[in-house]
């Protein structure tokens, strides 16, 4: 259980090549879809200790030799919250908005609504709202501000609201805050992912079974 808890590895470009990144993609694959069962720990180490520009050319890399996605790859070979938490840290790096719409949506949809993870959600990614706002619009057909007035009520409403009505920082700025409150969720899930795999028994197969 060791390797599940390395430390993400920072990117360099001489030494995360396309060659690397092609050997990595034959990797998960032969611990997933290339082989009958999963190779549990390989795939997790592999997704966890990638960087965010890497795990971009691995993702690319697979569906370049393969014809098919990481995402693809994991929905098949993992269940519960292990495939939540992979599917997460990957979409948050090859397609960060449309994954961080479907977070404010699952705040709200079916009966009630978790006030609790609406309000982080809208502090954390308020400084890339612009971003969630089309994505949330193109997924749903749906309006995000209107929906979160229509779930909400009283000055709890008006207290979300103003959050998500506040200006953005200056260009320069933004572009930092927008790369830190991605990137945060994105390390968060990992973290999670790592303790939640070291604590299991060594039969991962047994806590995950293959779909």
């Amino acid at each position: 259980m060791a390797m599940l808890q390395a430390p993400r590895q920072t990117y360099h470009p001489s030494i995360h090549t396309p060659a690397r990144a092609e050997a990595d993609a034959i990797a998960l694959y032969n611990a997933g879809q290339g082989r009958l069962g999963t190779e549990e720990r390989t795939f997790i180490r592999i997704l966890v200790e990638s960087s965010p520009s890497y795990l971009c050319e691995l993702n690319a890399s697979y569906s370049r030799m393969y014809h098919n996605n990481i995402v693809k790859a994991i929905q098949k070979e993992f269940s519960f919250d292990a495939k939540r938490s992979l599917v997460l840290i990957v979409r948050l790096v090859v397609d960060p908005f449309p994954a961080i719409a479907e977070i404010f949506e699952n705040t709200m949809k079916g009966f009630g609504t978790n006030e609790k993870e609406l309000s982080i959600a809208l502090v954390r990614y308020q400084n890339v709202l612009d971003h969630i706002k089309n994505a949330y619009k193109r997924l749903y057909g749906k309006d995000l501000r209107n929906r979160i007035h229509g779930e909400t009520s009283g000055y709890y409403r008006q207290l979300l609201l103003a959050i998500y009505d506040a200006p953005q920082d200056p260009p320069t700025q933004q572009n930092v805050d927008r790369s830190q409150s991605v990137m945060h969720t994105w390390q968060y899930q990992s973290s999670i992912l790592q303790h939640h795999v070291s604590d299991r028994s060594p039969s991962m197969s047994q806590m995950y079974p293959s779909q």
